[in-house]
C-alpha cells in the first residue's frame, strides 16, 4: 500500500509552520475594532467564527509571515478563477473537517 503525503498547507503560515506564539489583542481592543462582529459575517461554515476570531486577535510581527501573508493575498486577487474554484470548495473542505472531529 503506498503512503500518501500529508504534509500541511496553510494559507496563514508559511511552509505550514504552524501558529508561533503571539499576544493576543485585550478584549477591549478586539470589541473596538469590530473583530466579534468581522468573524461572524467573515467565518464559513458558522461554527468556524471563534477560531477565525482567536485568528484576528492575534497579530503576527513576524516580517517572513506578513510578507507570505501579503504574497497570498496578491495571488488572491490576482486570479479570480482560482478564488471562484476555492468558494466552490469550500463547503466541501468544510464538511471533510467536520467528519475529521468525528472519532
Amino acid at each position: 500500500m503506498e503512503t500518501i503525503n500529508q504534509s500541511a498547507v496553510s494559507l496563514l503560515w508559511p511552509n505550514g509552520a504552524g501558529t508561533p506564539k503571539s499576544g493576543l489583542l485585550s478584549e477591549n481592543a478586539g470589541n473596538d475594532l469590530g473583530i466579534n462582529t468581522l468573524a461572524m459575517q467573515m467565518a464559513f461554515p458558522s461554527h468556524l467564527s471563534s477560531r477565525l476570531r482567536d485568528i484576528l486577535l492575534s497579530p503576527v510581527d513576524d516580517e517572513a509571515t506578513i510578507q507570505y501573508r501579503q504574497e497570498v493575498l496578491e495571488d488572491c486577487l490576482s486570479s479570480p478563477a482560482m478564488m471562484a474554484r476555492l468558494e466552490e470548495l469550500l463547503p466541501r473542505l468544510a464538511h471533510l473537517g467536520l467528519l475529521a472531529s468525528y472519532p
